[in-house]
């Protein structure tokens, strides 16, 4: 196997610098297999940034989703449209969301991607031992498979 590969990387290396040998056979390199990435399962999603409304607090643990709930692709109007919404969320102490604000839009898709987050429910997030209020930003992707 190392033979191979050494062979390998001295035929690549005689095409670079331009020598040519009868016992090389000269063959176009081929062009690299470009895949568009697989969009994220809605599974993998995660929470993106956690700050508490009132900085002087620190949050020892941050929110964790336990219910996820997925967005509805909005047929009606958003037909053919795709992209990531993120979605600050404001996440009570008692882990239940309480407010959303879109900090990245795709307009046609931003209010599928706050009704779902708004569903969602977390065990809340910790300073000092108790669960406190912290807003956070939730990365919402739509595609078209």
């Amino acid at each position: 196997m190392r033979l191979l590969a050494l062979g390998l990387a001295l035929t690549a290396a005689l095409a670079m610098a331009g020598c040519s040998s009868t016992q090389v056979a000269h063959q176009p390199t081929p062009a690299p297999v470009t895949r568009p990435a697989p969009a994220p399962a809605f599974d993998t999603l995660k929470v993106d940034q956690v700050a508490g409304p009132d900085p002087s607090v620190v949050i020892d643990q941050g929110p964790i989703a336990i219910r996820k709930v997925p967005p509805e692709y909005p047929m009606s109007t958003g037909r053919g449209v795709q992209g990531l919404v993120r979605v600050q969320a404001l996440i009570g102490a008692d882990g239940r969301v309480n407010d959303t604000r879109i900090a990245e839009s795709v307009p046609l898709l931003d209010e599928a991607a706050m009704t779902a987050i708004r569903q969602w429910e977390f065990k809340p997030a910790m300073a000092k031992g108790q669960a406190v209020p912290v807003w956070v930003t939730i990365p919402v992707r739509f595609s078209i498979h």
